[in-house]
C-alpha cells in the first residue's frame, strides 16, 4: 500500500499554486547558491542540499511500481544526442580546444560559468533534471502532478 493512497487529491489550482511556489524558491535557491564563491563550503553545501533531497524523494518514490521496460525507439533519440555531443567535442578539442568556428562544449560552459546569470542558468538546468524523473515517478504512483 502506497503512503499517499490516504491523501485527498489536490484540486488543480493547489497543485499548479504550489508549483509555482516551488519554482520560486528555487530560482532564489540558484541563484544564492551561484553566488557562492567556488569549491567553498558554503558552495559544497548549496550543492549537496539538493542532492541529499533528491536523494531522500528517491527512497520516498521507490515503490513506484513497475518501471517500464526500455525499447530502442524510446533510447535511440538519447543515444544518437550522445553520439552527436561527443562528436563535436572531440573535432572541437581535436582543432585545439579554443576554435571559435567549433567550440567544444566544455569551452561553451566555461564561458557561461563566468557570469553569474551563466552558473543560474545551469543550476536551474540541473535542478531541473533532479526534479523530472522524481515527478515521473510520482505521477506513476498516481499521486497528482
Amino acid at each position: 500500500m502506497c503512503a499517499r493512497e490516504h491523501l485527498p487529491a489536490l484540486r488543480p489550482r493547489t497543485t499548479a499554486a504550489v508549483a509555482g511556489l516551488a519554482a520560486v524558491v528555487a530560482a532564489g535557491y540558484a541563484w544564492w547558491a551561484t553566488g557562492a564563491r567556488s569549491f567553498s563550503t558554503a558552495a559544497e553545501i548549496a550543492v549537496g542540499i539538493p542532492v541529499a533531497l533528491a536523494f531522500l524523494a528517491a527512497l520516498a518514490n521507490r515503490d513506484a511500481g513497475p518501471v517500464q521496460r526500455l525499447s530502442l525507439s524510446r533510447v535511440a533519440p538519447w543515444v544518437v544526442l550522445v553520439i552527436v555531443a561527443v562528436a563535436l567535442e572531440s573535432v572541437a578539442l581535436g582543432l585545439g580546444g579554443r576554435s571559435r568556428a567549433v567550440p567544444s562544449l566544455s569551452t561553451v560552459i566555461d564561458q557561461a560559468l563566468g557570469w553569474h546569470v551563466g552558473r543560474f542558468a545551469l543550476f536551474v538546468l540541473w535542478l531541473a533534471a533532479a526534479v523530472w524523473p522524481l515527478r515521473r515517478g510520482m505521477r506513476r504512483q498516481g499521486s497528482p502532478r
